[in-house]
């Protein structure tokens, strides 16, 4: 069921926040407790800072770890669109001049 799906998704959400405030974790670790694969946990970690929350990387003794600064979301209440999203409605929004001049050589007159 896709309600299923995604209602496991934002769970696993929620844990990857819950994990990463309490202790710094990295990848391979935030991976293991998620039961899901490396590069998943990197996909959960991008997608929590695109909604808005301010997790940055530290270089520890012994590698990389993940934490949240402030144990907040940043400034925006509202999540930030996907940068795809974001440059699909920017592209959209603006005038196609080659568009217009279709448009207007299909209005019914005969260039010539």
């Amino acid at each position: 069921m896709p309600y299923e799906r995604s209602r496991t998704i934002e769970e696993r959400f929620q844990k990857a926040l819950i994990l990463i405030k309490n202790t710094r974790m990295n990848a391979r670790s935030l991976a293991f407790e998620l039961n899901v694969s490396r590069p998943t946990a990197h996909r959960i970690i991008t997608e929590l800072k695109r909604r808005g929350y301010s997790i940055r990387s530290v270089h520890e003794e012994d590698g990389w770890a993940y934490e949240i600064a402030n144990n907040s979301r940043l400034s925006n209440s509202e999540p930030r669109p996907h940068p795809k999203q974001r440059r699909l409605s920017m592209k959209t929004s603006q005038p196609h001049s080659h568009n217009n001049q279709l448009k207007e050589s299909h209005n019914g007159s005969v260039p010539g």
